[in-house]
């Protein structure tokens, strides 16, 4: 793969950025925040995508720290690259919510698919974490990732066991370890105690149904037996029409009692008013005339024989009326005792007749009130019945859902029991498969580890090269450890990178991933992206590191830098090699 040339529509701080790239060796230059970073970013964004991260991890990823603010709709960009004797374009736009991927032969226009928008599908040597293990050396960024060291190691042990990376011997364990896991899990699934726990647990369910069903058949009973007792309360309801109808004519006939004394009481006031109003004026009448006659005889006394004969008549007329006055009341008064004689008896039969009417008009007023409140304490009592019955009868529906909830116990228990014998009978088999299994596993795995360790030697052999190279023979011999870290020959013993000075470390870094390029990518050609990586290396590092890659004929390299030394350098080593010079973008 040679990458020819690419468009940045907007990317992180470049836009509308186009640049070409020839065979071999390239530099890019400029000067810091020229863009050095963001074009290599650009580049495996073009290769692998750029997705956007979530939460709060998401606010300083990739895609987040390339989007451009002001533009996001263009936030895209296009690649052309050469592969086995096809030129492809690559078209992606990084904005989420646009986001597309488009690889065009362009040869023919034809559209190519691509799995998960990842150039694997085209290159399928060149994984994400390949190109950023090997060949993509970002700045700061030669350790290796933490998962990739089982990567490695995977890889060689498929070398060791098939001769070639296409066959996944891990794999085909994982397939192994799959298979067991499944195989426990169906056992677990046909566990004999779990079937026998359950036919247990039926058993004790039908003696719940059979519990339930008494209790339920008792609900009903005693609701049976409330409702027959509330009929036989209705029958009791006494009837208070017939007393209600003999109260009210009782209370007229009471009313009519007291009526007729009343009137007879009215009749005797009046006689007896109307009778002393007559008398009264009559004796009044007398005594004047007779005042008057006394008056008359004094004043004509031996003076006017008119006026004493004037008096006398007067007291004659006053004589006649007081005694009439006397006559009269006489007789009133033997009237009065007759009339008394008589409308006494009337007034007190009148008054006996309210009084016997008021009493029974009592006894009726207390029979009906007595029937009122018995049929109020029946209404009551009936009322508290049919509650209670509608309780049970509600308790017995709840008891029938429950025994039908309960389901088909007999039925149910033959199927466990035939279910518990087929679980005995598979569980052995499986058993067996499992046992077949775990052996198969333990000796791939055995197989496995022992030619991983031979086969290793051979890629500590590319890792010797590549270090000596780097390092212009200071260091021959190097080796990984079982954590893919970097070990050189110092004296008679191998010792650890990271004792060794930045320098150091950052020439054995590039050594091993030279070597796992040459492994990964043995018969496919990828370009070497390298971003600043000669930051910690003095001119004599700086010149064998050079060299090397000055070396590494028929391999694209494109190197990011801010300083001159390495175009110096590799003029004097007489590397042919090619600018793109970014010190006129600015910031």
């Amino acid at each position: 793969m040679i990458i020819n040339e690419i468009h940045i529509g907007h990317f992180g701080k470049l836009h509308n950025l186009d640049m070409r790239f020839d065979d071999g060796l390239n530099i890019v230059m400029g000067g810091n925040e020229s863009g050095k970073t963001t074009i290599f970013a650009f580049i495996g964004a073009m290769l692998f995508g750029l997705d956007k991260g979530r939460g709060r991890a998401g606010r300083d990823d990739p895609y987040m720290r390339y989007k451009p603010w002001d533009t996001p709709g263009a936030y895209q960009g296009s690649m052309d690259f050469s592969h086995e004797g096809h030129k492809y374009r690559i078209t992606r736009v990084f904005y989420q919510k646009e986001k597309s991927c488009n690889l065009t032969d362009l040869a023919t226009g034809r559209q190519i698919p691509l799995a998960d928008d990842s150039i694997t599908s085209l290159i399928p040597e060149l994984t994400r974490s390949a190109f950023y293990n090997t060949v993509g050396m970002g700045q700061n960024a030669l350790n290796c990732s933490s998962d990739f060291g089982p990567e490695v190691g995977n890889y060689l042990a498929n070398l060791a066991m098939t001769g070639g990376s296409r066959v996944d011997v891990p794999g085909a364990t994982a397939c192994l370890e799959a298979r067991a896991k499944e195989l426990m899990r169906q056992i677990r699934l046909l566990d004999a105690d779990a079937l026998q726990d359950r036919q247990n647990h039926l058993v004790e369910a039908e003696r719940e149904a059979c519990d339930l069903d008494d209790r339920r058949c008792d609900a009903l009973a005693g609701a049976g037996e409330m409702r027959s007792r509330i009929e036989e309360l209705k029958k009791r309801i006494p009837d208070t029409s017939a007393l209600s109808a003999e109260l009210q004519k009782a209370k007229e006939e009471a009313d009519l009692a007291v009526e007729e004394l009343l009137q007879l009481q009215k009749k005797d006031s009046e006689a007896d008013r109307i009778a002393g109003a007559g008398k009264t004026k009559l004796r009044n009448a007398g005594f004047c005339f007779l005042a008057a006659a006394f008056i008359l005889c004094l004043a004509g006394n031996d003076r006017s024989a008119i006026l004493i004969g004037a008096g006398i008549i007067m007291g004659l007329a006053s004589i006649v009326m007081l005694m009439t006055v006397l006559l009269d009341r006489r007789a009133l008064q033997k009237a009065q005792r007759d009339r008394d004689s008589t409308g006494k008896v009337s007034t007190e039969e009148a008054a006996a007749k309210r009084e016997e009417k008021n009493r029974l008009l009592e006894e009726i007023t207390a029979r009906l009130d007595s029937a009122i409140a018995e049929r109020e304490r029946i209404a009551a009592e009936t009322e508290e019945l049919d509650r209670q019955a509608d309780e049970l009868e509600s308790t017995a529906d709840r008891l029938e859902w429950q025994i039908e909830n309960l389901g088909d116990i007999g039925e149910e228990m033959e199927i466990c029991k035939h279910a518990l014998a087929d679980a005995n009978r598979k569980e052995k088999e499986l058993a067996t498969e499992l046992q077949a299994v775990n052996i198969a596993r333990e000796n791939i795995e055995r197989l496995s580890a022992g030619l991983h360790d031979g086969f290793k030697n051979s890629f500590n052999d590319y890792l010797s090269e590549e270090v000596c190279l780097v390092t212009d023979g200071r260091y021959s011999r190097a080796r990984i450890n079982d954590d893919f870290e970097v070990e050189v020959m110092s004296g008679i013993d191998f010792v650890s990178a990271s004792s060794l000075s930045c320098g150091a470390q950052s020439q054995l870094l590039t050594a091993l991933r030279f070597a796992t390029a040459r492994l990964f990518f043995k018969d496919t050609e990828v370009p070497m992206l390298l971003d600043e990586i000669f930051a910690y290396s003095d001119e004599n590092r700086m010149r064998s590191a050079l060299s090397a890659i000055a070396d590494r004929e028929g391999q694209q390299i494109i190197l990011f830098t801010c300083r001159h030394d390495e175009g110096r350098i590799l003029t004097e080593l007489g590397a042919g090699f090619t600018v793109n010079d970014l010190g006129g973008m600015g910031a």
